[in-house]
């Protein structure tokens, strides 16, 4: 502010020299600095009178608080009740009255009493305890879940135990041509089965583990609670986008679809189950299609779900009835290549009533492409390693051919350890992840397909 009231009245000084070829009286260079700096006092006098009230979904306000003025530049918002019932929660499990004067300040302390203050008991458990603290966790998975272009996509279901099986469909019952029966004592119609399979799918456990030292005092802190919500949202949102599209078991030196060309550390998150692309480079191969190091084009992208059609139990994933159940998945280099063919459809044809999925890019046929950096690079095989890999890869999908189980949902907890002079930050969640399959192998799995081995454009 003070550079442009400078810039200002240098302007307008040397306006008046050359008007009059001197320099202005000093009574004149007084009410050109007025002139100047007049607006900015009076834009700085109403931010002062300004309320600052900010409320989350809940109602709980921060109106006068310290962090009502607290602005988030990268999110464009100023803060809401989650953001300081977060930073009360780190401040809390930082705190230890014995060892540590750090933690949380009078002006936290009494905002976080007198807004979680219910109608019944608090302190009583069953009561409303439990539901202190949750809202921001919630907020924070809907974020991740905004961030997400392919788990927001596949149906879900809560886990009653780690482990839990699902019927899966298999062939269809065979309608037979019968004619009338006349007599009393006629034979039965001949009966035909229902089949049926089951699919397992087991939750495992992902966490994010975060440690910060006793020096980052409240003041210091507070600057970075934004960022550290917004990083967990992020991450959140790409691992499991990540984890059911590049999940691998395979933990050996050789053959895991995101590291064929060395031992995957033990840690790594699409360690936990089989995912998209397995099962068509790996499980069923049948679905997989070599494009032979050719830049894409439409074709290519159109014969791709005439690879998910199983003749045999009468089941065709690549053609549902409702257009976008089907799903294409590209890494960003090539969503937009194929965006820029002529044959697809970009977003400014979808018209106002369309439905557009979350990352979606442009359309194959009548159905979304949409694009993540969680799609790898890969080697000539469809497998992605350290050495450099080049070639693109697209994914067709049928989002209702998978499943993910929630033994889990998001769980945020904290801890001090005093004897390091640090706080622990934990968000922790179960899930499990499949894909349908009529004979009960991931051999059997038809709703996937992948295009391997695209070529980069010159």
């Amino acid at each position: 502010m003070a550079q442009l009231n400078r810039q200002e009245m240098i302007d307008q000084i040397a306006r008046q020299v050359a008007e009059h070829g001197n320099l202005p009286s000093e009574q004149r260079i007084k009410e050109i600095v007025n002139e100047s700096i007049t607006p900015y006092e009076e834009r700085l006098r109403e931010l002062e009178g300004r309320k600052f009230v900010h409320q989350s979904n809940g109602g709980r306000s921060i109106e006068g608080t310290r962090y009502a003025r607290f602005y988030d530049a990268t999110e464009c918002r100023y803060w809401n009740a989650d953001d300081v019932e977060f930073l009360h929660d780190l401040m809390e499990a930082a705190e230890d009255a014995k060892l540590s004067k750090r933690g949380r300040s009078e002006i936290l302390r009494n905002w976080h009493a007198e807004n979680n203050t219910r109608a019944m008991d608090t302190a009583e458990s069953g009561y409303g305890a439990e539901l202190i603290g949750v809202q921001y966790v919630g907020e924070l998975w809907a974020a991740a879940r905004e961030r997400s272009v392919l788990f927001t996509q596949i149906p879900a279901f809560e886990m009653n135990a780690p482990s839990a099986y699902l019927p899966v469909e298999a062939a269809p019952p065979e309608m037979f041509l019968v004619s009338e029966n006349t007599a009393a004592d006629a034979s039965d119609y001949g009966t035909t089965k229902t089949g049926s399979n089951r699919v397992l799918v087991t939750a495992y456990k992902f966490i994010i583990h975060q440690m910060f030292s006793g020096e980052m005092e409240e003041d210091s802190i507070i600057p970075y609670v934004p960022f550290l919500r917004r990083q967990a949202a992020w991450s959140l949102g790409y691992y499991s986008d990540s984890a059911v599209l590049n999940g691998d078991q395979t933990n050996a030196g050789t053959g895991n679809i995101n590291s064929d060309n060395a031992d995957p550390t033990d840690t790594k998150h699409y360690l936990a189950f089989d995912g998209l692309r397995h099962a068509a480079i790996s499980d069923n191969t049948d679905n997989a299609s070599d494009h032979s190091a050719a830049v894409i084009s439409y074709d290519a992208c159109r014969r791709l779900p005439k690879l998910m059609l199983d003749r045999t139990y009468l089941m065709d994933w690549g053609h549902p009835l409702n257009p976008n159940d089907l799903i294409y998945v590209a890494n960003p280099e090539l969503a937009d290549e194929i965006g820029l063919l002529d044959e697809t459809l970009t977003v400014d044809k979808y018209g106002p009533a369309a439905t557009v999925l979350t990352g979606e890019v442009t359309k194959i046929g009548r159905h979304p492409l949409v694009s993540t950096v969680a799609m790898p690079l890969t080697e000539t095989d469809g497998k992605a390693n350290a050495s450099g890999s080049a070639a693109y890869q697209l994914l067709a999908f049928n989002r209702l051919g998978s499943t993910v189980g929630w033994r889990r949902r998001v769980k945020f907890e904290t801890e001090r350890l005093p004897g390091r002079d640090q706080t622990r930050i934990v968000w922790s969640l179960r899930m499990g992840f499949n894909s349908y399959s009529p004979t009960g192998a991931r051999s059997g799995i038809e709703s996937v397909a992948v295009l391997y081995n695209i070529a980069a454009p010159s």
